[in-house]
């Protein structure tokens, strides 16, 4: 289990109802990131089984970018952080099934980002939603 993910499970128990993200209009608590990467992380296993995650993350969102990447470190994974709009088709399109086994990304990306991201397992980040009542 990673520093990181360790270090900020802590912080969450101890502020476990603080904000601890402002993206846009919408507030976060510390227990709410949480549980989100502890669902982040079941849905990375699922696609990957019991291969080392290796993850394209292709999201503007700041929530979805901080609780994927402690959800990858988590899994002792590898994450390669690409903002959706700009550079996911370039990027997409050269890549294999060696550098990459999982992408995670914004359904509000073009047609064409959604195509070459096909061969790889697959995670929409609307797929999964915040938890309520933590």
């Amino acid at each position: 289990m990673s520093c990181l993910y360790e270090r900020f499970r802590l912080i969450a128990q101890q502020f476990h109802d603080k904000t601890a993200l402002i993206d846009g209009d919408e507030c976060y608590t510390y227990g709410q990131l949480l549980s989100l990467v502890e669902l982040w992380c079941k849905q990375i296993l699922l696609i990957c089984q019991t291969q080392r995650p290796r993850v394209a993350l292709l999201t503007d969102s700041l929530l979805h970018s901080f609780t994927v990447s402690v959800a990858i470190a988590k899994l002792d994974g590898a994450c390669i952080p690409t903002n959706a709009q700009m550079l996911a088709p370039q990027l997409l399109a050269g890549w294999n099934a060696t550098d990459v086994n999982l992408v995670v990304y914004d359904r509000s990306v073009s047609a064409k980002v959604h195509s070459l991201a096909l061969p790889f397992g697959i995670i929409a980040t609307d797929a999964l939603t915040i938890p309520t009542g933590n």
